[in-house]
């Protein structure tokens, strides 16, 4: 279903007083693939190449479907979920013992000083290349 997945350990150090692993950090969770997932995409586009610009994270939503305990593994999956203009997002879907726990989207904007600017077609064709398939959403 997605293009790539990304293993994530989970931490002693974020887990609550329940032994499930606390919100905030889950998000760093889906943070780290996303990360992951463009160090991938620079193999095939050079996310530092212009210094004129630079993507920007523009907006990010999280949904917490079921608790997440420690210390079972965690793997998300990563892909794109739409391409515009001047922005893409990356769907990031957090597993646990083969079911899925949340749901995350993050909106990257390419951007200069002087505000957004359209995507470069390299990029684009990269991005297009790692679409979620329609069965994924």
């Amino acid at each position: 279903m997605y293009p790539h997945r990304v293993d994530v350990p989970p931490r002693f150090s974020d887990v609550d007083p329940y032994w499930h692993l606390n919100n905030v950090r889950l998000m760093e969770y889906h943070q780290e693939a996303r990360l992951v997932f463009h160090r991938l995409l620079s193999d095939a586009f050079d996310f530092e190449r212009e210094r004129t610009g630079r993507v920007l994270v523009a907006h990010v939503s999280v949904d917490y479907l079921q608790e997440v305990r420690y210390p079972e593994a965690i793997t998300l999956g990563v892909g794109i979920l739409r391409v515009g203009n001047s922005s893409y997002t990356i769907a990031t879907a957090m597993f646990q013992n083969g079911r899925c726990v949340g749901l995350s989207n993050t909106v990257m904007v390419n951007a200069t000083r002087e505000g957004a600017v359209a995507l470069p077609a390299e990029l684009v064709t990269v991005l297009n290349r790692n679409l979620l398939a329609d069965d994924a959403l």
